[in-house]
């Protein structure tokens, strides 16, 4: 069964379908309509006929409200885009007319479809759009071209061929020939291909992607509380030049080919016959974008073009509207100038990601088989403060050896040959590979054992080869292994329910695997030799963006492309004001018994030295405990019991007593779990159980946790034995252990200034998060996490799972009842007034959805728990894959800003409230921020103000109680990130009720 987000998404896409047909049927008028009385408006857009594609689509969209008994007008219109973080196929490839809506006239839409102001991925569609009155609307005007060009560049679906596709090269995407940004040339490739206009699941998931969902201008964005500080940031400002005012950058026109002609290359090449005329243009195969007003006639300019054939073409360009720097259509042409820029500049591009590398700069790390190529990530969106350029420094790792090589050494290490398919499976499916002959990556979804390359065959236009000849006539390359299995890799952009993902099949012995492995990872040596190379300074950070404006203005070709399309980048990084919010005087960490306490938070956000200096707040006596070990690890119990009783007594309330302790004779994982089943009873009442292990094994940790987590309920810690060798460091080991064993019983080790009663009402603090396995395609794990009392000391925890990949909840009004009852049994029968939410994990895309599904579940939970509870709620989407970076002024050393350091203006979303909070302090490197969008804030009886908001936030990063320090999150996220990640990693269950109350997953 789909998911409810996929049950809401087909539902929406169903509807604005139906409003495309009706508008489609509103402008199904002649190309040149008589003489209005005023300027024409949407009425005087063309509707050509349908395609085979556009039908396509329409049938199965039709076909999806059928089979879930959708009620189309029942829900607004969703809007076209992508989803964040992802390369999808923009809303112009898609074909979505209908004959019938043509023949049958209605009303246009009363909800116009409205533009996202978000970032841009460098050369993708805007990430979301939705209903905003602080973002750019588009026109009823825009609905229309943007159905007519979907349906122009529709083409016939052809059926899928029996034989593999070949390998990239085989059929190369060429460069259009008259356009100078070609944008949305996956649309075009997608149509050559002869992909049909039906719509899989992640496509018409994407439809509803909203960025702007939100885009309400708030009456207080900007904070005041804290001390203002001037910083640098790696965004460039992009300086408009040219003739036209500054509020329009393009001007768009709808083009008509006549006679019609569906080829997107011969429409380019049409086109581009007409430079003289058209200048510098952005096409997608039906609407054109020109940095210049062309020399109209009544809102027209009519032109002829003969090619080689001489068949002579007229070609109308009706001008549609004037786009202004927030319009995503606009940020979307400025990514692919600077994707061209970066090309002209010798990188290589990668554009799903948005980032460029500059082979001929790469760096060899030899003792480890290793070489980085350095590079740069950049994306254009529209901010508070104009135009801005992201511009971030960004490495790839590629590792020297041949997949074939990994082949061969992990044949020599397996057992058997099911073994040996095991080792390479689990280390290749789902990570990327390089083909060094054409410098593209490749994810790797499936090995092939029974093809080798002399057994893959595929059609060209000379006839059948195979990939050993192919390789030889297309790159010179002699494929030495003939009889080596194949990587495959699925081709998801021809993904829909009428042609099956086509493979593409890849030679090992020339594909080389990108990024670290585990086992490397794992590596001291080579996290620290990768890390010289890829862990920037601040100040190195800077100089590298120096360098990149200075290589974009001093190139002819780039700085003549920028100046082309009414640009020009700036000097130097973008300076901006910004302010710190940690006070010396209240900041500080309650401990001691009930928080007598008071440790002010200093600027390096490390407080373990006091915390081992006093006791926590609230804990049991650890009296009843029980520690399981193998004869093996004689020694390491005596250290673990000898330092148990000399250091963490001072850090506990009551007694630490002697622990009952179990050897076993042997140490496979059958012995800890037959210990763990024969000692804890109803009748031993164990509070917790310690397993010493002699080596880290994932598979023995797994079902150790398993039994403790759903099979055996009891909180329970897992310590290496080797850890415990260093003389030096026990103490500072054995002291952290106690901390997190407390945590786990359900004590409460420190805790934070939050606001009062009378500040706020009666507080519930909720982390939101799920867990995506992506690698192994495991379910998806939806963790929920909620604080008991007013400091956020305690918790309770319910954790679902979900779909496989589906970042959005549909169980949180079970698991929000749940949380709700606790909190009133623990408070006197009281329930929250004020309901602080952080959701973790949603993209950009994602945010109309969090407020359209899982908001008013939680809603819906509340009236479940009493009909007239109606408590305030403040949801805080958390984002902390960003690439905007900060540097501090102080002193004229650009170095990385404090802990607590807030920026809420210039670079911040417009019409959004949102900030970036330095909640932790990093010794190496250049320390990230984390992105808050406050997605909805009601004033309820006590209100919430910016400030408040960015207070709390910054003070709950130091609640985590497995660091004694801040954290990139507060700490109910990450806690909730923790949960979600035990029960889809390690323990592939739904953990025992009996541990809900207690963090015993930390």
């Amino acid at each position: 069964m789909p998911s409810l987000a996929e049950l809401v998404a087909m539902k929406k896409a169903a509807a604005r379908q139906r409003e495309e047909q009706e508008a489609a049927a509103a402008v199904a008028q002649p190309l040149h309509p008589p003489a209005p009385t005023e300027t024409p408006g949407p009425a005087a857009c063309p509707s050509p006929r349908p395609t085979g594609r556009g039908r396509g689509m329409m049938a199965a969209m039709a076909q999806s409200a059928s089979a879930f008994n959708l009620a189309p007008q029942a829900s607004p219109a969703p809007s076209v885009g992508s989803t964040a973080g992802t390369s999808s196929v923009s809303g112009r490839g898609r074909g979505m007319g209908s004959a019938a809506a043509a023949s049958q006239p209605s009303p246009a839409p009363s909800e116009p479809l409205l533009s996202s102001s978000g970032a841009q991925s460098a050369g993708g569609r805007g990430r979301g759009r939705g209903p905003s009155s602080g973002s750019v609307a588009l026109s009823a005007t825009s609905q229309h071209i943007l159905e007519l060009r979907t349906e122009s560049s529709s083409s016939a679906a052809r059926p899928k061929s029996a034989t593999p596709s070949p390998p990239s090269g085989a059929s190369p995407v060429n460069e259009r020939g008259g356009g100078d940004v070609s944008s949305s040339s996956r649309v075009a490739a997608g149509s050559r291909s002869g992909r049909t206009g039906a719509v899989s699941t992640a496509q018409i998931e994407s439809l509803t992607s909203d960025l702007a969902s939100q885009c309400l201008e708030p009456a207080e964005k900007r904070g005041s509380y804290g001390r203002h500080i001037s910083l640098h940031t790696n965004h460039l400002v992009l300086e408009k030049i040219g003739n036209r005012d500054d509020a329009t950058y393009f001007t768009m026109y709808h083009v008509d080919f006549s006679p019609p002609t569906d080829n997107l290359n011969f429409r380019h090449r049409l086109l581009g016959s007409h430079r003289a005329t058209i200048g510098k243009f952005s096409f997608d195969g039906s609407v054109l974008f020109t940095p210049n007003p062309l020399p109209c006639q009544n809102g027209v300019l009519r032109l002829k073009a003969n090619l080689a054939d001489d068949r002579p073409f007229d070609i109308s360009l009706k001008h549609v509207r004037d786009l202004g720097p927030t319009d995503p259509d606009t940020t979307r042409i400025y990514g692919t100038v600077f994707q061209k820029i970066m090309r002209l500049l010798k990188f290589e591009n990668e554009r799903k990601s948005g980032k460029s590398f500059d082979p001929e700069s790469k760096v060899s790390v030899s003792q480890h088989n290793v070489e980085i190529w350095p590079g740069y990530i950049t994306s254009v969106s529209p901010s508070d403060g104009g135009l801005r350029l992201l511009c971030d420094v960004s490495h790839k790792v590629i590792r020297t050896e041949s997949v074939l090589q990994f082949m061969a050494t992990a044949r020599r290490s397996a057992r058997d040959e099911e073994h040996f398919k095991k080792i390479v499976a689990e280390e290749i499916v789902g990570t990327s590979v390089l083909t060094p002959y054409n410098k593209k990556t490749y994810k790797i979804d499936d090995i092939d054992w029974q093809t080798s390359p002399e057994g893959c065959t595929f059609e060209t236009r000379d006839g059948p080869v195979n990939l050993v000849q192919y390789y030889k006539q297309h790159y010179d390359i002699s494929i030495v292994d003939r009889s080596q299995p194949l990587l495959v890799h699925i081709d998801k952009k021809r993904r829909n329910p009428e042609i099956e993902p086509t493979n593409i099949y890849l030679v090992p012995e020339l594909c080389q695997l990108t990024g670290l492995s585990d086992k490397m990872r794992e590596d001291f040596r080579v996290m620290k030799d990768v890390g010289a190379h890829t862990r920037v300074a601040p100040r190195d950070r800077l100089t590298r963006m120096s360098q990149f404006i200075s290589r974009v203005n001093s190139s002819p070709e780039a700085s003549e492309e920028l100046r082309a399309w009414g640009l020009k980048l700036a000097n130097q990084p973008l300076e901006l004001p910004a302010r710190n919010i940690l006070n010396a005087r209240e900041d500080c960490v309650f401990m001691g018994p009930q928080g007598s306490k008071r440790v002010l938070i200093t600027d390096k956000c490390d407080f373990s030295n006091q915390l081992t200096a006093n006791k926590c707040i609230k804990n049991e006596p650890l009296t009843r405990w029980l520690v399981i070990y193998s004869g093996r690890d004689q020694r390491g119990f005596q250290q673990l019991i000898d330092a148990f009783g000399r250091f963490v007594p001072d850090l506990l309330h009551g007694t630490v007593e002697r622990p009952k302790d179990v050897r076993l004779d042997g140490d496979r994982a059958e012995d800890y779990i037959r210990a763990i089943k024969d000692h804890v009873t109803t009748t031993t009442n164990i509070q917790i159980v310690v397993c010493l292990l002699p080596t880290k094994v994932e598979q023995k940790y797994n079902a150790i946790k398993r039994q403790c987590c759903i099979s055996t309920p009891v909180a329970s810690q897992v310590i290496i034995s080797r850890t415990l060798s260093n003389d030096s460091k026990r103490k500072r080991i054995v002291q952290n252990i106690g901390l997190q064993m407390v945590a786990k019983m359900g004590g409460e080790l420190w805790g934070v200034q939050l606001p009062t009663v009378q500040q706020v009402g009666r507080l519930m603090v909720v982390g939101i998060d799920v867990y995506h396995e992506a690698k192994k395609r495991s379910e998806s794990w939806l963790g929920v996490c909620c604080s008991l009392n007013q400091h956020a000391t305690r918790y309770k925890s319910s954790v679902h799972k979900q779909t496989p990949g589906v970042e959005l909840g549909g169980f949180y009004n079970v698991l929000f009842q749940k949380s709700l009852y606790k909190y009133r049994e623990m408070n006197d029968g009281e329930l929250p007034e004020r309901i602080l939410i952080y959701r973790d994990g949603v993209g950009d895309g994602q945010m109309r959805l969090v407020r359209e599904t899982e908001i008013p579940q939680l809603i819906s939970a509340c009236r479940a728990i009493q009909p007239d509870y109606c408590p305030a709620f403040t949801v805080v989407i958390c984002q902390k894959r960003i690439n905007q970076r900060f540097f501090d002024m102080r002193g004229g050393d650009k170095g990385n800003p404090m802990p607590g350091t807030i920026v809420d203006t210039d670079v911040t979303r417009r019409g959004f409230q949102d900030f970036y909070l330095v909640s932790q302090h990093v010794r190496q490197g250049t320390v990230t921020p984390t992105h808050y969008v406050v997605l909805r804030n009601d004033p309820g009886k006590r209100p919430l103000d910016v400030d408040c908001i960015q207070k709390c936030t910054f003070r709950l990063t130091y609640m985590y109680y497995n660091w004694p320090g801040s954290v990139r999150v507060p700490a109910p996220c990450q806690y909730a990130h923790k949960l979600a990640q035990l029960a889809g990693l390690n323990i592939s269950g739904t953990p025992s009720e009996l541990l809900s109350d207690r963090l015993y997953f930390i």
